[in-house]
Protein backbone atom coordinates (compact mmCIF):
# COMPACT_ATOMS: atom_id res chain seq x y z
CA UNK A 1 0.00 0.00 0.00
CA UNK A 2 2.84 2.36 0.93
CA UNK A 3 4.46 1.89 -2.45
CA UNK A 4 1.38 3.36 -4.19
CA UNK A 5 1.24 6.55 -2.13
CA UNK A 6 3.03 9.71 -3.31
CA UNK A 7 6.41 10.23 -1.56
CA UNK A 8 5.35 13.60 -0.13
CA UNK A 9 2.32 11.99 1.53
CA UNK A 10 4.45 9.14 2.91
CA UNK A 11 6.91 11.68 4.28
CA UNK A 12 4.11 13.58 5.98
CA UNK A 13 2.87 10.38 7.64
CA UNK A 14 6.39 9.51 8.81
CA UNK A 15 6.77 12.97 10.32
CA UNK A 16 3.61 12.49 12.39
CA UNK A 17 4.54 9.19 14.06
CA UNK A 18 6.74 8.85 17.16
CA UNK A 19 10.56 8.64 16.93
CA UNK A 20 10.47 4.96 17.88
CA UNK A 21 8.07 4.19 15.01
CA UNK A 22 10.21 6.20 12.59
CA UNK A 23 13.15 3.92 13.35
CA UNK A 24 10.99 0.86 12.61
CA UNK A 25 9.74 2.41 9.36
CA UNK A 26 13.37 2.68 8.15
CA UNK A 27 13.62 -1.14 8.11
CA UNK A 28 10.59 -1.76 5.87
CA UNK A 29 12.09 -0.99 2.45
CA UNK A 30 14.70 1.10 0.68
CA UNK A 31 12.08 3.74 -0.10
CA UNK A 32 10.95 3.99 3.50
CA UNK A 33 14.56 4.05 4.68
CA UNK A 34 15.37 6.95 2.37
CA UNK A 35 12.28 8.88 3.52
CA UNK A 36 12.46 8.11 7.24
CA UNK A 37 16.20 8.43 7.94
CA UNK A 38 16.46 12.25 7.72
CA UNK A 39 13.36 12.56 9.91
CA UNK A 40 14.30 9.89 12.46
CA UNK A 41 17.73 11.38 13.10
CA UNK A 42 16.77 15.04 12.94
CA UNK A 43 16.63 15.11 16.75
CA UNK A 44 18.89 12.96 18.93
CA UNK A 45 17.67 12.35 22.47
CA UNK A 46 19.98 11.01 25.15
CA UNK A 47 18.99 9.98 28.67
CA UNK A 48 21.47 10.11 31.53
CA UNK A 49 22.17 6.36 31.36
CA UNK A 50 25.19 4.36 30.09
CA UNK A 51 23.11 2.56 27.44
CA UNK A 52 21.55 5.72 26.05
CA UNK A 53 24.87 7.60 26.11
CA UNK A 54 26.56 4.79 24.16
CA UNK A 55 23.86 4.85 21.48
CA UNK A 56 24.13 8.63 21.34
CA UNK A 57 27.90 8.44 20.75
CA UNK A 58 27.53 5.72 18.10
CA UNK A 59 25.17 7.87 16.04
CA UNK A 60 27.46 10.89 16.33
CA UNK A 61 30.31 8.74 14.98
CA UNK A 62 28.22 7.47 12.03
CA UNK A 63 28.94 9.75 9.07
CA UNK A 64 25.92 8.41 7.16
CA UNK A 65 23.56 9.52 9.95
CA UNK A 66 25.11 12.46 11.79
CA UNK A 67 24.73 14.81 8.84
CA UNK A 68 20.95 14.78 9.43
CA UNK A 69 21.16 15.81 13.08
CA UNK A 70 19.69 19.28 13.66
CA UNK A 71 18.87 19.08 17.36
CA UNK A 72 20.52 17.37 20.34
CA UNK A 73 18.49 16.81 23.54
CA UNK A 74 20.12 15.38 26.68
CA UNK A 75 18.32 15.06 30.00
CA UNK A 76 18.53 13.42 33.38
CA UNK A 77 15.32 11.83 34.64
CA UNK A 78 15.20 13.46 38.08
CA UNK A 79 16.29 16.81 36.72
CA UNK A 80 13.64 16.59 34.02
CA UNK A 81 10.91 15.84 36.53
CA UNK A 82 11.93 18.85 38.63
CA UNK A 83 11.25 21.33 35.83
CA UNK A 84 8.35 19.39 34.33
CA UNK A 85 6.34 19.15 37.54
CA UNK A 86 7.62 22.26 39.32
CA UNK A 87 8.86 24.74 36.79
CA UNK A 88 7.67 24.37 33.22
CA UNK A 89 5.38 27.36 33.71
CA UNK A 90 3.39 26.50 30.61
CA UNK A 91 6.58 26.84 28.62
CA UNK A 92 6.41 23.82 26.29
CA UNK A 93 7.75 23.34 22.77
CA UNK A 94 7.89 20.34 20.40
CA UNK A 95 10.86 18.81 22.21
CA UNK A 96 9.00 19.18 25.50
CA UNK A 97 6.10 17.09 24.18
CA UNK A 98 8.43 14.11 23.84
CA UNK A 99 10.13 15.19 27.07
CA UNK A 100 6.74 15.13 28.82
CA UNK A 101 5.93 11.69 27.41
CA UNK A 102 9.23 10.25 28.62
CA UNK A 103 8.79 11.74 32.10
CA UNK A 104 5.25 10.41 32.44
CA UNK A 105 6.28 6.94 31.25
CA UNK A 106 9.27 6.84 33.64
CA UNK A 107 11.58 5.73 30.84
CA UNK A 108 14.81 4.07 32.04
CA UNK A 109 14.14 4.64 35.74
CA UNK A 110 15.84 1.34 36.53
CA UNK A 111 19.00 2.60 34.87
CA UNK A 112 18.85 6.01 36.50
CA UNK A 113 19.06 4.60 40.02
CA UNK A 114 21.85 2.73 41.73
CA UNK A 115 24.71 3.04 39.25
CA UNK A 116 27.96 1.60 40.53
CA UNK A 117 31.13 3.71 40.64
CA UNK A 118 32.36 1.96 37.49
CA UNK A 119 29.08 2.67 35.71
CA UNK A 120 29.23 6.31 36.83
CA UNK A 121 32.74 6.56 35.35
CA UNK A 122 31.58 4.91 32.13
CA UNK A 123 28.65 7.31 31.86
CA UNK A 124 30.87 10.34 32.42
CA UNK A 125 33.44 9.25 29.83
CA UNK A 126 30.83 8.37 27.21
CA UNK A 127 28.80 11.56 27.64
CA UNK A 128 31.79 13.87 27.55
CA UNK A 129 33.18 12.03 24.53
CA UNK A 130 29.85 12.41 22.76
CA UNK A 131 29.56 16.13 23.50
CA UNK A 132 33.12 16.64 22.24
CA UNK A 133 31.82 15.50 18.82
CA UNK A 134 29.06 18.11 18.48
CA UNK A 135 31.18 20.49 16.44
CA UNK A 136 31.35 17.84 13.68
CA UNK A 137 27.58 17.98 13.05
CA UNK A 138 27.10 20.24 10.00
CA UNK A 139 23.35 20.80 10.46
CA UNK A 140 23.17 21.19 14.25
CA UNK A 141 21.19 24.32 15.19
CA UNK A 142 19.63 23.44 18.57
CA UNK A 143 21.02 22.06 21.84
CA UNK A 144 19.00 21.19 24.95
CA UNK A 145 20.58 19.83 28.13
CA UNK A 146 18.85 19.08 31.43
CA UNK A 147 21.48 18.35 34.06
CA UNK A 148 21.10 16.15 37.16
CA UNK A 149 20.07 17.95 40.33
CA UNK A 150 23.31 17.34 42.25
CA UNK A 151 23.10 18.57 45.84
CA UNK A 152 26.08 18.95 48.12
CA UNK A 153 26.97 20.37 51.53
CA UNK A 154 30.71 21.10 51.53
CA UNK A 155 31.94 24.68 51.72
CA UNK A 156 33.88 25.75 48.63
CA UNK A 157 36.93 27.98 48.76
CA UNK A 158 36.82 31.08 46.60
CA UNK A 159 38.78 34.20 45.84
CA UNK A 160 36.94 37.35 44.74
CA UNK A 161 33.92 35.27 43.88
CA UNK A 162 35.81 32.89 41.58
CA UNK A 163 35.92 29.28 42.67
CA UNK A 164 39.43 27.88 43.01
CA UNK A 165 40.54 24.51 41.71
CA UNK A 166 40.09 22.90 45.13
CA UNK A 167 36.34 23.30 44.73
CA UNK A 168 36.31 21.83 41.25
CA UNK A 169 38.30 18.90 42.60
CA UNK A 170 35.62 18.26 45.21
CA UNK A 171 32.97 18.35 42.49
CA UNK A 172 34.43 15.10 41.18
CA UNK A 173 33.07 13.39 44.29
CA UNK A 174 29.51 14.39 43.32
CA UNK A 175 28.68 12.42 40.12
CA UNK A 176 25.85 14.72 39.02
CA UNK A 177 28.01 17.84 39.25
CA UNK A 178 30.95 16.11 37.63
CA UNK A 179 28.79 15.33 34.60
CA UNK A 180 27.57 18.92 34.39
CA UNK A 181 31.07 20.38 34.58
CA UNK A 182 32.30 17.90 31.96
CA UNK A 183 29.48 18.72 29.52
CA UNK A 184 29.90 22.48 30.05
CA UNK A 185 33.59 22.13 29.15
CA UNK A 186 32.69 20.29 25.92
CA UNK A 187 30.06 22.89 25.05
CA UNK A 188 32.80 25.49 25.39
CA UNK A 189 34.89 23.50 22.89
CA UNK A 190 31.86 23.30 20.57
CA UNK A 191 31.31 27.07 20.75
CA UNK A 192 34.98 27.79 20.04
CA UNK A 193 35.14 25.34 17.12
CA UNK A 194 32.00 26.82 15.57
CA UNK A 195 33.34 30.36 16.07
CA UNK A 196 36.53 29.67 14.12
CA UNK A 197 35.04 27.30 11.53
CA UNK A 198 31.56 28.64 10.83
CA UNK A 199 31.69 28.18 7.06
CA UNK A 200 29.50 25.30 5.97
CA UNK A 201 28.00 24.90 9.44
CA UNK A 202 24.48 25.76 10.52
CA UNK A 203 24.48 28.50 13.19
CA UNK A 204 23.23 27.56 16.64
CA UNK A 205 19.79 29.14 16.98
CA UNK A 206 18.24 27.47 20.02
CA UNK A 207 19.84 26.72 23.41
CA UNK A 208 18.20 25.21 26.50
CA UNK A 209 20.15 24.62 29.72
CA UNK A 210 18.17 23.34 32.70
CA UNK A 211 19.58 22.99 36.24
CA UNK A 212 22.62 25.13 35.47
CA UNK A 213 24.81 25.38 38.57
CA UNK A 214 25.65 29.07 39.16
CA UNK A 215 28.65 28.19 41.32
CA UNK A 216 30.76 27.00 38.36
CA UNK A 217 31.93 30.60 38.01
CA UNK A 218 35.37 29.67 36.70
CA UNK A 219 33.82 27.78 33.77
CA UNK A 220 30.92 30.14 33.09
CA UNK A 221 33.03 33.29 33.09
CA UNK A 222 35.30 32.16 30.24
CA UNK A 223 34.79 34.09 27.00
CA UNK A 224 34.75 30.88 24.87
CA UNK A 225 31.76 29.60 26.86
CA UNK A 226 29.90 32.87 26.32
CA UNK A 227 30.21 32.35 22.56
CA UNK A 228 27.69 29.54 22.97
CA UNK A 229 25.04 32.21 23.63
CA UNK A 230 25.83 34.42 20.63
CA UNK A 231 23.40 34.70 17.72
CA UNK A 232 20.57 32.73 19.37
CA UNK A 233 16.93 33.27 18.52
CA UNK A 234 15.66 31.05 21.35
CA UNK A 235 17.21 30.83 24.83
CA UNK A 236 15.87 28.88 27.78
CA UNK A 237 17.96 29.14 30.94
CA UNK A 238 16.90 27.32 34.12
CA UNK A 239 19.20 27.83 37.11
CA UNK A 240 19.26 25.57 40.15
CA UNK A 241 21.22 26.55 43.28
CA UNK A 242 21.97 23.39 45.21
CA UNK A 243 24.71 24.29 47.64
CA UNK A 244 24.12 23.84 51.37
CA UNK A 245 26.53 26.31 52.89
CA UNK A 246 26.63 29.33 55.14
CA UNK A 247 25.52 32.61 53.61
CA UNK A 248 29.08 33.88 54.03
CA UNK A 249 30.04 31.43 51.27
CA UNK A 250 26.86 31.30 49.22
CA UNK A 251 25.92 34.98 48.94
CA UNK A 252 29.27 36.25 47.54
CA UNK A 253 29.15 33.55 44.87
CA UNK A 254 25.55 34.36 43.91
CA UNK A 255 26.35 38.08 43.87
CA UNK A 256 29.21 37.47 41.45
CA UNK A 257 27.01 35.28 39.26
CA UNK A 258 24.12 37.81 39.21
CA UNK A 259 26.29 40.89 38.69
CA UNK A 260 28.86 39.59 36.22
CA UNK A 261 28.13 36.21 34.66
CA UNK A 262 24.35 36.09 34.07
CA UNK A 263 24.13 39.55 32.46
CA UNK A 264 26.95 38.70 30.02
CA UNK A 265 25.21 35.45 29.02
CA UNK A 266 21.85 37.18 28.55
CA UNK A 267 23.35 40.03 26.52
CA UNK A 268 25.24 37.75 24.11
CA UNK A 269 22.20 37.43 21.81
CA UNK A 270 20.59 40.80 22.46
CA UNK A 271 20.28 41.68 18.77
CA UNK A 272 18.88 38.31 17.60
CA UNK A 273 16.82 36.82 20.45
CA UNK A 274 13.11 36.28 19.79
CA UNK A 275 12.23 33.94 22.67
CA UNK A 276 13.56 34.01 26.25
CA UNK A 277 12.75 31.77 29.19
CA UNK A 278 14.42 32.52 32.52
CA UNK A 279 13.57 30.09 35.29
CA UNK A 280 15.38 30.10 38.61
CA UNK A 281 14.89 28.69 42.07
CA UNK A 282 13.93 31.15 44.78
CA UNK A 283 17.45 31.49 46.18
CA UNK A 284 18.60 33.17 42.98
CA UNK A 285 15.29 34.68 41.87
CA UNK A 286 15.01 36.84 44.98
CA UNK A 287 18.71 37.62 45.27
CA UNK A 288 19.48 41.32 45.55
CA UNK A 289 22.09 41.20 42.80
CA UNK A 290 19.69 40.07 40.04
CA UNK A 291 18.83 43.11 37.88
CA UNK A 292 16.97 42.86 34.56
CA UNK A 293 15.99 46.49 34.03
CA UNK A 294 18.78 47.36 31.58
CA UNK A 295 18.30 44.31 29.33
CA UNK A 296 16.57 44.83 25.99
CA UNK A 297 16.01 42.59 22.97
CA UNK A 298 14.69 44.52 19.93
CA UNK A 299 13.15 41.36 18.39
CA UNK A 300 11.75 39.64 21.50
CA UNK A 301 8.29 38.15 20.94
CA UNK A 302 8.05 35.51 23.70
CA UNK A 303 9.05 35.92 27.36
CA UNK A 304 8.66 33.45 30.24
CA UNK A 305 9.77 34.30 33.78
CA UNK A 306 9.63 31.84 36.66
CA UNK A 307 10.36 32.63 40.33
CA UNK A 308 11.51 36.20 39.68
CA UNK A 309 11.07 39.02 42.18
CA UNK A 310 9.21 42.12 41.00
CA UNK A 311 10.83 45.14 42.65
CA UNK A 312 12.69 48.35 41.88
CA UNK A 313 15.92 46.52 42.70
CA UNK A 314 15.37 43.82 40.05
CA UNK A 315 13.74 46.06 37.43
CA UNK A 316 11.55 43.16 36.27
CA UNK A 317 8.52 45.23 35.33
CA UNK A 318 10.70 47.76 33.48
CA UNK A 319 12.34 44.89 31.60
CA UNK A 320 8.98 43.50 30.44
CA UNK A 321 7.49 46.85 29.43
CA UNK A 322 10.61 47.83 27.47
CA UNK A 323 9.55 45.15 24.95
CA UNK A 324 6.06 46.58 24.43
CA UNK A 325 6.55 47.07 20.68
CA UNK A 326 7.42 43.42 19.95
CA UNK A 327 6.21 41.20 22.82
CA UNK A 328 3.29 38.98 21.81
CA UNK A 329 3.39 36.21 24.42
CA UNK A 330 4.12 36.49 28.15
CA UNK A 331 4.29 33.84 30.88
CA UNK A 332 4.97 34.84 34.50
CA UNK A 333 4.88 31.99 36.99
CA UNK A 334 5.46 31.89 40.77
CA UNK A 335 6.82 35.42 40.76
CA UNK A 336 6.71 37.45 43.97
CA UNK A 337 6.43 40.97 45.36
CA UNK A 338 7.82 41.74 48.80
CA UNK A 339 4.90 42.30 51.18
CA UNK A 340 6.85 45.14 52.79
CA UNK A 341 6.50 47.19 49.57
CA UNK A 342 2.83 46.40 49.03
CA UNK A 343 1.69 49.98 49.61
CA UNK A 344 3.75 51.23 46.66
CA UNK A 345 4.06 48.08 44.50
CA UNK A 346 1.21 45.58 44.22
CA UNK A 347 0.14 42.96 41.70
CA UNK A 348 -2.93 45.04 40.81
CA UNK A 349 -0.67 47.94 39.80
CA UNK A 350 1.66 45.61 37.87
CA UNK A 351 -1.22 44.00 35.96
CA UNK A 352 -2.74 47.39 35.12
CA UNK A 353 0.55 48.76 33.81
CA UNK A 354 1.22 45.62 31.75
CA UNK A 355 -2.23 45.84 30.20
CA UNK A 356 -1.75 49.50 29.32
CA UNK A 357 1.81 49.19 27.97
CA UNK A 358 1.91 45.82 26.17
CA UNK A 359 -0.29 46.73 23.21
CA UNK A 360 0.98 43.87 21.02
CA UNK A 361 0.41 41.14 23.63
CA UNK A 362 -2.00 38.45 22.40
CA UNK A 363 -1.18 35.54 24.72
CA UNK A 364 -0.58 35.11 28.45
CA UNK A 365 0.27 31.84 30.20
CA UNK A 366 -0.88 30.83 33.67
CA UNK A 367 -0.52 33.86 35.96
CA UNK A 368 -2.58 32.63 38.93
CA UNK A 369 0.41 31.66 41.06
CA UNK A 370 1.80 35.13 41.75
CA UNK A 371 1.86 36.15 45.41
CA UNK A 372 3.45 38.28 48.08
CA UNK A 373 5.94 37.22 50.69
CA UNK A 374 8.73 38.28 52.99
CA UNK A 375 12.42 38.52 52.27
CA UNK A 376 14.31 37.26 55.29
CA UNK A 377 18.12 37.28 55.53
CA UNK A 378 18.19 34.02 57.49
CA UNK A 379 15.75 31.85 55.57
CA UNK A 380 15.56 33.48 52.15
CA UNK A 381 11.96 33.78 51.00
CA UNK A 382 9.13 33.36 53.49
CA UNK A 383 5.70 32.93 51.92
CA UNK A 384 2.41 33.25 53.75
CA UNK A 385 1.38 29.88 52.32
CA UNK A 386 4.62 27.97 52.73
CA UNK A 387 7.05 29.06 55.43
CA UNK A 388 9.98 26.91 56.57
CA UNK A 389 9.08 27.13 60.24
CA UNK A 390 12.07 26.37 62.44
CA UNK A 391 11.66 25.13 65.99
CA UNK A 392 11.65 28.02 68.45
CA UNK A 393 11.82 30.53 65.59
CA UNK A 394 9.36 33.18 66.71
CA UNK A 395 9.98 35.44 63.72
CA UNK A 396 9.06 32.73 61.23
CA UNK A 397 6.05 31.69 63.28
CA UNK A 398 4.82 35.26 63.41
CA UNK A 399 4.89 35.51 59.62
CA UNK A 400 2.79 32.41 59.11
CA UNK A 401 -0.67 33.43 57.94
CA UNK A 402 0.29 37.11 57.67
CA UNK A 403 -2.59 38.76 55.80
CA UNK A 404 -0.21 41.32 54.32
CA UNK A 405 1.23 38.55 52.16
CA UNK A 406 -2.08 37.41 50.68
CA UNK A 407 -3.24 38.32 47.19
CA UNK A 408 -6.09 40.85 47.41
CA UNK A 409 -9.41 41.05 45.60
CA UNK A 410 -8.03 44.10 43.77
CA UNK A 411 -5.15 41.95 42.50
CA UNK A 412 -7.53 39.25 41.29
CA UNK A 413 -9.78 41.80 39.58
CA UNK A 414 -6.83 43.47 37.84
CA UNK A 415 -5.58 40.10 36.61
CA UNK A 416 -9.02 39.25 35.23
CA UNK A 417 -9.11 42.57 33.35
CA UNK A 418 -5.64 41.92 31.90
CA UNK A 419 -6.47 38.38 30.79
CA UNK A 420 -9.74 39.53 29.22
CA UNK A 421 -7.94 42.32 27.36
CA UNK A 422 -5.34 39.91 25.97
CA UNK A 423 -8.01 37.33 25.03
CA UNK A 424 -10.04 39.93 23.11
CA UNK A 425 -6.94 41.17 21.35
CA UNK A 426 -6.08 37.58 20.39
CA UNK A 427 -9.58 36.99 19.04
CA UNK A 428 -9.40 40.16 16.96
CA UNK A 429 -6.01 39.11 15.57
CA UNK A 430 -7.36 35.74 14.41
CA UNK A 431 -10.51 37.39 12.99
CA UNK A 432 -8.35 39.56 10.77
Amino acid sequence: MGQSLPPDLLLRIIQLVSPDVQLIVRTLSKQFCALATPVAFRTLRCLNTPRSATGFLNILDNEDLNLYVQSVVYYDGEGARYWYWYGNGGDMDDDDIDFERDVENDISDAELDGLSDAEQDELFVTLTEAFSRLHTLPSLNAISVTFPLGKYSFKPDFTNGILVSAYEGRVASVPELRIQLGILARLEVFATARYFASQGRAPLRSLTIRNLNPYFTRQLSFSPFRRLFEGLTNLRLCIFTSIDAADGVRIPLLTYFCNDILPSLLRASKSTLRSLTLQVDQVLGYHAGLFLGDLHYPRLQYLSLFNILFSDATGTETFIISHARTLRSLVITDCKIDAATKSSLSWSRVYARLGEALTELVHMGDTASQEYGHLDPRHGWLSAEDIPVMEQDEAALAMKGDEAALVTKEDEAALAVLLDLVARRNANTHAC
